[in-house]
């Protein structure tokens, strides 16, 4: 059976790209993916080459720096792929992203810049041998990891089409789900999109000539069927299934990879700006000093996202 999971990051903020990531897995029905991680999970929080599939909340932030969420990420992609990328651009490339980006002032280094930035890269590639082996024991594959992403340009617009910040999420993560073959038999699990309670119409319009069946809606869970695949929408779907805190982890790392780039730009233009994470309020105030330091782009769209 397949095992799919879709999660997203970077909505929020105002500066920065969005991103969604993509895992799918062939693996035994019911399969505790857990144990292909083995003894890695159960390392101490000091160890050195630990690595931990959760919220990304729970594993990024400023104060924990990027570390354990790149040495996790890095490790899974050396699994899949063989080695660890040796930069950025080879990054991207692994996971299907496209490289628009390299037409943007700000993000026109990033393909060079070199991997890892802070995990060790002889761990994360004896993990990955370590992930791999443990798939291979308990006959799981990892079949796809993929990424899409908008800059605050793409984002824009995707908005000056749909007038509409859900659509132009979706619009993104209909580019993942589009890959999918639903005559195979597999779950997709996706987090929640904000609020909404019912996907019938937008899956319809992925899965084209297909017939899409609600089995399910609530508040916490929207469940359906189109041919073999089983669609749910969870909330907080990365706390509780495997698949989809992966997918969050990869789009959170590449979200911050890319944040790291954004700001270092900036900061060789205004040497005295202070970095920002990109959301609404710090967002406001980082653009204000660009405009103080006289750099701010003529274009703002390329910048700011609208919504």
């Amino acid at each position: 059976m397949n095992y799919i999971g879709i999660d997203e990051a970077g909505l929020g903020p105002v500066l920065g790209v969005f991103c969604v990531g993509m895992t799918k897995f062939e693996a035994p029905e019911h399969f505790d993916f857990n144990l292909i991680l083995g003894q890695l999970l159960n390392k101490d929080k000091s160890s050195t080459d630990k690595i931990v599939v959760d919220d990304s909340k729970k594993i990024f932030s400023k104060a924990k720096g990027i570390e354990i969420l790149e040495r996790t990420v890095l490790s899974v992609i050396a699994s899949a792929f063989g080695c660890v990328p040796k930069n950025v651009g080879q990054l991207l490339n692994l996971l299907g992203a496209d490289c628009s980006y390299k037409n943007i002032a700000w993000y026109s280094n990033l393909a060079n810049k070199a991997l890892p930035i802070k995990a060790s890269l002889a761990t994360c590639n004896q993990n990955g041998l370590y992930i791999k082996q443990q798939c291979q024991n308990l006959n799981v594959k990892i079949l796809d990891l993929s990424l899409g992403f908008y800059t605050a340009y793409d984002f824009n617009k995707s908005l000056d089409k749909t007038s509409n910040k859900a659509l132009t999420c979706q619009s993104i993560l209909n580019q993942l789900m589009s890959k999918l073959d639903c005559n195979i038999n597999a779950r997709l699990v996706v987090d929640q999109q904000g609020g909404r309670r019912y996907y019938s119409q937008w899956l319809q319009e992925v899965f084209l000539n297909e017939v899409v069946t609600l089995s399910e809606g609530s508040g916490v869970a929207s469940k359906y069927t189109c041919k073999n695949m089983l669609i749910e929408f969870h909330c907080k779907a990365d706390q509780q299934f495997f698949e989809v805190a992966l997918a969050s982890l990869i789009a959170k790392y590449c979200r911050e990879i890319f944040m790291l780039e954004f700001n270092n730009y900036w900061q060789n233009q205004v040497p005295s700006i202070k970095p920002t994470a990109g959301y609404p309020q710090d967002g406001k105030r980082f653009l204000q000093d660009l405009e103080d330091a006289k750099v701010l782009p003529n274009n703002i769209d390329m910048l700011r996202r609208k919504k």
